[in-house]
Formats: C-alpha cells, structure tokens, sequence
C-alpha cells in the first residue's frame, strides 16, 4: 500500500452574512410588558387583577422592552384608557399621553432605570367611575439609540413643523408595538371586595 506524500483538497467556503438586525420595520421578535407598580419605584408590580382603585389615587405603570441590546430605545407615544381590552373602533378613549406628551393633567412621567423602560403615573380619574372596567392601551415606538436623529431620543413634540423632528434619518430603524393591561375597577366605598371580571 501506497499514499502519495502530497495530495490536492477541495473545500467549500460559504461566509454567512450578518445583516442589519434593524434595517426592516417590524421584523424578528420584539417584546413589551406593562404593567402597574404598587410604588413609583416599581419595586412590586400589581399581580392581582381586576386591579381595585379609589377616584384620585395615583396608578403607577412601568413599560418595559424585552430586551438584551443596549441600543434600543422606546417612545410610549399615546396612552388611552379603554372600555375594553381589544383595539376595536368605536371603543370609549380617554386619552393620557399623545406623541409623549402628557394630555390628563395628572399625568407625570418617573425616572426611568434605562432607555428601553418607561414609566408614570396618573391619578384614577373619573372615566374609570363611569364603566365596569377599564383597560390602559399604549403604543410604543422602539428606536435603534445610535440612529441619528431618532424619534426615541427626541422625547415630547407639541409643535411639529412640516415633518421636522417627527421620524429619524432612517425609518425602518423603527418598530412599533402596542401594550394592553388590565382591568382597572373602581373601589365601592373603600371596600376591596372580590370583582367580577366576567
């Protein structure tokens, strides 16, 4: 048996190209949670629902994004209370924040711990007096943080001239998600009675 000393190999290369995590809208998996804190801190979160409150009581809500990467941001850019959990038209809106400025005036924005994290509060109004339940909607917009000019960073624009300050450089650099949480009752008489939440 014989082996040559030199002999030819053949191998195939195919680089896999990395590409731009953000450069379409809306793609992959993006995920945000709101929720109610008991303190402004959000040191314990609400977990028992249908989330009993008195008229005037301040509600403390933290949006988080689900995420690991550090370059992502978040805008809530309208917030509304509803008279039900689903986005159907027609449904009864209070509205708190419109393009991240506050509309109720008890509306208050908290220190939040990081760029991908939202939080505030607002006092139970008397919208929640006038229906069973009601259920807090806010859509979020997700920003790439190193993007020049993005919406995220730009924070409340009451006045927008003609598209200045309204989108980034690049908009596929953003996402758009919505948030439901939920319900809110009203406390009868001070009486944390069991709910029905039907």
């Amino acid at each position: 048996c014989e082996l040559p000393r030199h002999k030819p190999v053949v191998a195939d290369y195919n680089p896999i190209v990395q590409p731009d995590r953000y450069s379409e809208r809306g793609s992959g998996h993006l995920h945000a949670v709101l929720r109610f804190c008991r303190d402004p801190g959000c040191l314990s979160y609400i977990t028992d629902y249908p989330f009993l409150a008195r008229v005037c009581e301040d509600i403390y809500v933290e949006i988080q994004l689900i995420t690991t990467d550090p370059d992502l941001s978040m805008l809530t850019e309208r917030c509304v209370a509803r008279d039900t959990p689903t986005l159907a038209t027609g449904t009864t809106v209070y509205e708190l924040v419109r393009d991240d400025c506050p509309v109720d005036p008890t509306y208050h924005e908290l220190a939040p711990p990081n760029h991908a994290t939202d939080r505030f509060k607002f006092e139970a109004f008397k919208f929640v007096t006038d229906y069973p339940k009601v259920y807090l909607t806010c859509d979020l917009l997700v920003c790439k943080s190193s993007a020049p000019g993005n919406r995220c960073a730009q924070g409340c624009i009451r006045t927008i001239v003609h598209g200045v300050g309204k989108r980034s450089v690049d908009d596929s650099m953003e996402v758009r998600r919505t948030v439901i949480s939920g319900p809110i009752v009203m406390e009868v008489e001070g009486d944390r009675k069991t709910m029905d939440t039907i």
